[in-house]
Order: C-alpha cells, then sequence, then structure tokens
C-alpha cells in the first residue's frame, strides 16, 4: 500500500483528521493515482469511514461513468447502492446502460430490475433497439420486444453480450468455437 494512503488510513483512524479532510485526501488519491489496488483502497475506506455527502455522490457518479476499469467503477456502483436512496442514483445508471455494452451493465440491470421493474423493462428495450440484429437473434421491433416478459428480455440482452464476446476471440487469427449451453449460464 502506498505509504501516503496508509497515513491517510492512520490518522482517520486515529482522529487525527476529520472526515472532511479525510474525505479530500481519498478523493485526491481516486482521481489522481493509476494504480488500481490504492483506488479501490480509497473506495472502501470512503464506504467504511466518510459520511455521505453530495460531493462523494458526484465523484461515485463519475467513476461509474468514466473510469475505465470495471472493478473500479463496481466498487462505486456498490457504495452508491449501499449509502444514497435508489431515488437519487436511478439517473446514473440509466445513463450507464444507454452508453455501454459491457459486462459492468449486468450488475446494473439486475439493480435496476430490483428498484423498478417497469423502468427497467423500457430501458432494457431502448438498449436491446441499438443492438445489431445479427446478435440479437429475435426481430429488432420495438412492438415485439414489448411483449416479452422482464426475464426472456434480460436473457436477450446477455446472449447478445456473450455473442459479441465470442466474436472478438481470435487465437492466432482463427475464432475460437465454445460449445456452451448459454441457456444453462443464464438461468
Amino acid at each position: 500500500m502506498n505509504i501516503q494512503l496508509r497515513k491517510i488510513l492512520e490518522d482517520l483512524q486515529n482522529h487525527l483528521i476529520d472526515d472532511k479532510i479525510a474525505c479530500e485526501l481519498l478523493t485526491f488519491v481516486l482521481e489522481n493515482s493509476k494504480d488500481e489496488y490504492l483506488r479501490i483502497k480509497s473506495l472502501k475506506e470512503i464506504k467504511k469511514n466518510i459520511p455521505i455527502n453530495l460531493r462523494i455522490f458526484k465523484i461515485l457518479e463519475n467513476l461509474i461513468i468514466t473510469d475505465s476499469e470495471d472493478s473500479i467503477r463496481r466498487q462505486a456502483f456498490e457504495i452508491m447502492k449501499s449509502k444514497f436512496p435508489k431515488e437519487k442514483i436511478l439517473e446514473p445508471l440509466i445513463h450507464v446502460i444507454r452508453n455501454e455494452n459491457g459486462l459492468f451493465l449486468i450488475p446494473i440491470i439486475e439493480y435496476l430490475a430490483e428498484v423498478d421493474i417497469f423502468l427497467c423493462k423500457n430501458t432494457l428495450i431502448n438498449k436491446l433497439m441499438t443492438f445489431d440484429p445479427y446478435y440479437l437473434e429475435c426481430p429488432n421491433d420495438p412492438e415485439y420486444l414489448k411483449k416479452l416478459a422482464f426475464r426472456k428480455l434480460k436473457t436477450l440482452f446477455l446472449k447478445y453480450l456473450f455473442n459479441r464476446s465470442l466474436d472478438s476471440l481470435y487465437f492466432h487469427g482463427r475464432k475460437i468455437t465454445l460449445a456452451l449451453d448459454v441457456d444453462y449460464l443464464l438461468s
């Protein structure tokens, strides 16, 4: 662990610095460090020791939307889920669903389904409409998609991610074929 971060954590635990200063220092580490471990450690300390406020929310929101590391994004998402009201975090989560196509979307969709299944279903339909029909394995028609149950929409979404990831796997210029039962994985 970085000596500076260790010192910040010790000072925070020994009550030598207050929450506001600790928040500023941990935020500085989050925004300026390239070390993923330090950044995750900072996020864990924020979750454990820093009271919620608008500044923390904005930092977490920014991490979820723009950070290049999925582990950082997942940790920020977990903090948002545990520290902020559901209504407050819906907007950044919907933004991520609309603008991302990676595996990070899976826990977000699961959470959104717990919070508001109808909002999640509509967001998922809009997302599926943006996908290449070749990978979607169903008609790319909003009326068709609206008739489907949420579970089926989620399965289509997961199959799409799976098929896209298979399509991107290459070994010495040849596509790797995998014999996986996707329905078994998704159930």
